[in-house]
């Protein structure tokens, strides 16, 4: 969870490092009630909507990019990952295996980020369903209130290239937070449709973190997901 400047830091909330996933105990339940008993009237539907959500998240970070373009100049970040594991709200998202995670994020002086992050997973949802890569496409707005608080609002899109199946996990979650001088983040995110199933979602995040010398540093936080 190490970002490289301030920036980086404040935009922790849109990352989701190797502390996070997208995979809750309640998936595997939610797709054998729902999806196996989709007529196909109705999966035609469902996919019609996915198409829909994926081009309106498009079309937000496209719209973000020309915006930042114009601003100012641009910062580049980037990094490489190795974790033991890749877990997030309690659940492993790598079956408890190592994953591999890259990263890289353009931020301008205005506030302004976008960026995109990737990580091998190894999710199983029933036969024929499964999930080997995940990438999130992220893109918000940090501004300072004071000399010690910044906000943040921004927008996460998380797709599955290379699933197997009929179902597709895409879906779009939308972030608010708050930092408190690079050392405490409080960070709400909401999704309206997870993984299409049209379950809204709703996650209440703390972290903090301070550094440990010169190279380490050492966090630890709590979250409800809901």
């Amino acid at each position: 969870r190490k970002f490289v400047g301030n920036r980086k830091r404040r935009a922790a909330a849109f990352k989701n490092q190797s502390r996070n996933c997208e995979l809750s105990d309640m998936e595997p339940r939610i797709a054998r009630g729902k999806y196996q008993v989709q007529s196909q009237v109705e999966y035609g539907l469902m996919r019609t909507n996915i198409d829909i959500s994926k081009l309106l998240s498009s079309s937000l970070f496209i719209a973000l990019f020309f915006i930042s373009a114009n601003s100012s100049a641009a910062e580049f970040s980037g990094y490489v990952a190795l974790t033991t594991d890749y877990v997030k709200r309690g659940v492993t998202q790598s079956d408890s295996d190592p994953a591999l995670q890259l990263g890289a994020e353009l931020s301008f002086k205005n506030g302004l980020f976008l960026g995109a992050w990737g990580s091998t997973i190894d999710i199983t949802n029933g036969p024929s369903r499964q999930r080997d890569l995940e990438l999130n496409y992220y893109a918000g707005f940090v501004f300072d209130v004071s000399n010690s608080w910044q906000l943040s609002i921004g927008a996460v899109a998380y797709d599955y290239p290379g699933q197997t199946g009929t179902i597709d996990y895409g879906y779009l979650e939308y972030s608010m937070g708050a930092n408190f001088s690079d050392f405490i983040w409080i960070d709400v995110a909401y999704s309206s449709d997870l993984y299409h199933t049209g379950r809204s979602t709703t996650n209440i995040e703390l972290y903090a973190e301070r550094p440990v010398g010169k190279i380490w540093s050492i966090g630890g936080g709590a979250g409800h997901y809901d």
